[in-house]
């Protein structure tokens, strides 16, 4: 998985084709995230049309274990103005 996130190739993930999403996307990062940077996520939600972007304090890779009760907050919130 490293692997493919790593791969800077056409074929990588995520590539070009982020772009194509045509729905409102939250994109949840845990501000401790070893595995997605902070830049990385901003330049994913620049691509995205309607995206919306949630950077959790104090969490890791999993953010939404790591502050459940934030996340569940944000997500009704932003499934509401959907």
């Amino acid at each position: 998985m490293v692997a493919l996130w790593l791969d800077k190739t056409e074929t990588g993930f995520p590539n070009e084709r982020v772009s194509e999403i045509n729905c409102p996307a939250l994109i949840v990062r845990g501000d401790q995230d070893h595995l997605f940077s902070r830049k990385s996520v901003f330049e994913v939600a620049k691509c995205i049309d309607n995206a919306a972007l949630l950077n959790i304090p104090f969490a890791g890779h999993v953010a939404y274990e790591d502050q459940l009760e934030l996340f569940f907050i944000t997500l009704k919130q932003f499934l509401n103005e959907q």
